[in-house]
C-alpha cells in the first residue's frame, strides 16, 4: 500500500486513508479485512488503527469505510480520535 501512496504524492495527489469501521448488518455488510468493531475493546481497536497509522504520515487525513454502527459507539468513537490525535 504504501507504494500507491507514494506514487499517488508523486504525481500531485492527496491520499485520504480509509480505515474499516463496522457498519450497521455486520457480518452481513463486510467493510474489509481488520475492522474497528463495537466487539472489540477499545485497546484492541486502538492497536489496530496504530498498526495503519505509520501509513497515515504520508496521507492528509483518515476516513471511514462504512462505520456506522462503530461511529454510533461513543466510547469507541472518542478512543479512535484520542489515539489518531497521539
Amino acid at each position: 500500500m504504501k507504494h500507491w501512496i507514494e506514487e499517488a504524492r508523486a504525481a500531485g495527489h492527496e491520499v485520504l486513508l480509509e480505515v474499516p469501521m463496522e457498519p450497521i448488518g455486520y457480518p452481513a455488510n463486510d467493510p474489509g479485512p481488520r475492522p474497528l468493531l463495537t466487539s472489540l475493546s477499545a485497546e484492541a481497536n486502538a492497536k489496530r488503527i496504530a498498526d495503519v497509522l505509520p501509513l497515515a504520515e504520508m496521507a492528509v487525513g483518515l476516513t471511514n469505510h462504512m462505520g456506522g454502527r462503530f461511529l454510533a459507539v461513543p466510547e469507541q468513537a472518542e478512543k479512535l480520535l484520542a489515539v489518531v490525535a497521539e
